[in-house]
This record gives structure tokens, C-alpha cells and sequence, in this order.
């Protein structure tokens, strides 16, 4: 751990200051000290060192009292601080001694364990499940936890349930759940996952106090985790969130949604929110999920003032594929910027229909050329039949970018 380290070296940086003044002080001590001037300490440190600076001195025609006397302080603090490195060697040999111990001791640990695991979940061994149940130190615990939550996570079926009654059997759930108030938002992530992926329903209140934290992952897995555990109401945070949803978080929660098969909620439901990430995510969903019942809500946003919101929305009212909005595109299209735009060609080529195509045939001769490129584009990949009307378009017309559109779009070095 981070702390420790900082606190040991913390400790040695004292222990060498500490053993620095001391011998500062017990040289000071030798050097006047009546009582040791006739013993090995005095002559080593003090009056070997003396005699030869004092000869040296002598050679070079200089005297200094200062000299002679500071000197043989500075080499007993040089010594001791020797003493010192040497040490701390040691203790870091021994360190080392230690975690390789440690890790053969967890390796040994994680092939007992899981044999018993698999005893326990194939036999039903009662030797396995006492094995098991004895586990009462961390190191232990983290282990087993560790191999169901791999099993877990690779079978289904009675024997994940099986694995799931064992996990609360041993009480890991508590020990889990104590630990979500970690300092460290790695931990909390951590037990977060582990509480998830175990499907234990009764810590959703725990795991909603992380949801406006401000680690971007500690919420992300929050959220993960509720949609996870509260199969009732899954989106329910949705209504509070004050965070921004990235589009990370939002291709995680889509993501964990399809794969575990949870329950859709009206995502119409949020659109009121004051969140901004929130209610661009819900038109997102209610295009992908094809929920019409919210074509009156999002035929209202198209007009928003805000302009990701009513590109969005213009955007999912082609996914719902109600035709009669392409009146209210055509009456928006003249006040809309560029991406709007460009978004309302994108949904005509999906609404399809007459209307449509005779919408996109007018925007061919365009002063843009990505507004060309789009309704060129739409219109080609729209009905085979319209190939050839945009061929013949193109053969009548002295308009340089449709004729290089139109090379691009047949061009079958480009997929």
C-alpha cells in the first residue's frame, strides 16, 4: 500500500537523523569526556583522525583548531550513517524475503481453495463446505471470493445460483459491503463489481450513495451496479443524476442492458430531467429501442432551442419512423444550422417515402457540398431504382460536385 511505503520511508529519514545527532553527540562526548580518553572508541574515532590531520596540517604549514576538532565528528556521523544504509538493507532483503513468501503462500492458497470450490460444487462435499467455512483471515477470504466471482461469471444455470448461495453462505456479502466505504475508490469499484456480479439485492441503497462521486468511474459502476441489482426499477437513478453522462458511461450502460437482458423502462419517462447528458441519452434509447409511444415528446424536442438536444431528436424521430414528421423536417429545415441539417436528410433517408426522396432530390444542387454529399448519399442508398434517377441527374447536370460524388459513390474501392 501507498501509505505504508510514505510512513517507512517517513521512518527512516527520522531513524537517520536520529542516529546523525547522536553521533554528533556521543563524538563530542568521547572528545571530552575524561573517562574515555584511554579506550579504543576515542583513539578509532578521535585521536587516530586527529593525529592525522594534525600531520597534515603540519605539512602544509596550516593551523585550525575548528578543523581539527569538527572533523573527527563528521567521521563518526559518516560512520554511523553507514550503519545506517546498512540497515536499511537488511530490511529490505528481508522485505523481499516476505513477499516472496507471501506470494508462494497465495499460490498455494489459491490451488487449496479452488479445489474445494469446485468439490464443494460438484459434489457437494461437506469436508469442501467446513474447509471453506474455516477460512477467517482476509488473505482467504480474498481469495475464494475471487475464484467464485470467475466461476460466476462463466457458468449459468443452477450451479451460478449454487455459487451464489455459497457466497452468502459465507457470509462474504458482509464482508464485501463493509468495505464500500473504502478511502480508496479502487477498493469501493472493486467490491462494487463483486456485489454485482453476485446479485445481492439489498445493498442497492449502499452502492446509490456513490453515484455522485466524484471519481468518473466509482459512478459509472455505481450506475452498472444498480441497473444490475434493481430489476424493478433499474433506470430509477436517471431521475436524480447530477452528473454528466459520457458517452463512455452511456455505451456501458446500453452495453450492460442488452447482455443481461434487463428490463426496459420508458425512457420518455426522463426526458423531463434538467440533466442534459440524461435526456440526450434517453432519445438515444427510445430511437434504438423503437419506443413510438414518445413520438409526441421527441417531435417537441426537435424544436428545442438547445441544439445537441433538437439534433438528437430529429436524429431518433427517423429511428421511430412515424412518416408524417417528414412535414414538420421540411418546415424546420430552413432555420436549422448545418448539423441540423444534415441530421434531418439522414432521418428523411430513413423515414423513406415519396415526400422524402423529392426532399433530398432539392437538396442535390445545395451551396454545401456535405449537404450535397449527404442527400447524394441517402438518395443512392435508398432504392435501387433511385441509382438510376441519380445517374441520370448527374449525366444532365454541369454541377462539378455531384459529378465527383457521384464517382465516389460507384466507386467499389470504397466500402
Amino acid at each position: 500500500m501507498f501509505w505504508r511505503k510514505t510512513i517507512y520511508i517517513v521512518l527512516f529519514i527520522l531513524l537517520l537523523l536520529m542516529l546523525v545527532f547522536i553521533g554528533l553527540y556521543a563524538g563530542w562526548t568521547i572528545m571530552h569526556d575524561k573517562t574515555t580518553q584511554d579506550s579504543w572508541v576515542h583513539y578509532i574515532f578521535i585521536e587516530f583522525p586527529r593525529q592525522v590531520i594534525l600531520k597534515t596540517l603540519i605539512n602544509q604549514r596550516l593551523n585550525s583548531s575548528v578543523i581539527l576538532v569538527v572533523m573527527p565528528l563528521i567521521l563518526l556521523s559518516i560512520a554511523l550513517s553507514l550503519i545506517s544504509i546498512f540497515s536499511l538493507a537488511v530490511f529490505v532483503l528481508l522485505s523481499l524475503a516476505k513477499n516472496k513468501s507471501k506470494t508462494q503462500l497465495t499460490d498455494t492458497l489459491n490451488e487449496y481453495y479452488r479445489e474445494l470450490i469446485i468439490d464443494w460444487l460438484v459434489n457437494d462435499s461437506p469436508k469442501a463446505l467446513e474447509e471453506l467455512e474455516a477460512a477467517n483471515t482476509n488473505i482467504s477470504k480474498k481469495i475464494i471470493i475471487g475464484h467464485l466471482i470467475n466461476l460466476k461469471k462463466n457458468i449459468i444455470g443452477d450451479s451460478a445460483d449454487k455459487l451464489r448461495t455459497l457466497f452468502i453462505h459465507l457470509k462474504y456479502d458482509q464482508f464485501v459491503l463493509k468495505k464500500l466505504d473504502s478511502e480508496y475508490w479502487h477498493v469501493t469499484v472493486e467490491n462494487i463489481r463483486i456485489l454485482s456480479v453476485m446479485l445481492i439485492e439489498n445493498v442497492t441503497s449502499k452502492i446509490a450513495e456513490h453515484l455522485e462521486a466524484e471519481n468518473p468511474i466509482l459512478r459509472i459502476e455505481a450506475q452498472l451496479a444498480l441497473i444490475n441489482l434493481n430489476r424493478e426499477n433499474p433506470y430509477q437513478f436517471l431521475e436524480t443524476l447530477e452528473h454528466p453522462l459520457s458517452e463512455w458511461d452511456q455505451v456501458n450502460i446500453y452495453d450492460i442492458t442488452t447482455r443481461n437482458s434487463i428490463k426496459l423502462p420508458e425512457f420518455p419517462a426522463y426526458l423531463g430531467t434538467k440533466n442534459k447528458s440524461v435526456i440526450l441519452f434517453c432519445l438515444k434509447m427510445i430511437g434504438v429501442f423503437k419506443q413510438k409511444a414518445a413520438y409526441e415528446q421527441v417531435k417537441n424536442m426537435a424544436i428545442n432551442p438547445d441544439q445537441a438536444i433538437s439534433y438528437q431528436a430529429i436524429l431518433t424521430l427517423g429511428e421511430l419512423g412515424n412518416v408524417e414528421v417528414i412535414t414538420l423536417l421540411r418546415e424546420l429545415y430552413p432555420t436549422q444550422n448545418r448539423e441540423n441539417k444534415i441530421a434531418i436528410i439522414r432521418s428523411m433517408s430513413k423515414l423513406r417515402g415519396e415526400d422524402a426522396i423529392t426532399f433530398m432530390k432539392e437538396k442535390l444542387y445545395d451551396k454545401d457540398f456535405d449537404i450535397q454529399m449527404e442527400s447524394s448519399k441517402a438518395l443512392y442508398m435508398m432504392q435501387i431504382e433511385n441509382q438510376a434517377q441519380f445517374e441520370k441527374i448527374v449525366s444532365e447536370t454541369d454541377n462539378e460536385n455531384l459529378t465527383t460524388i457521384f464517382k465516389h459513390l460507384t466507386d467499389r474501392r470504397i466500402k
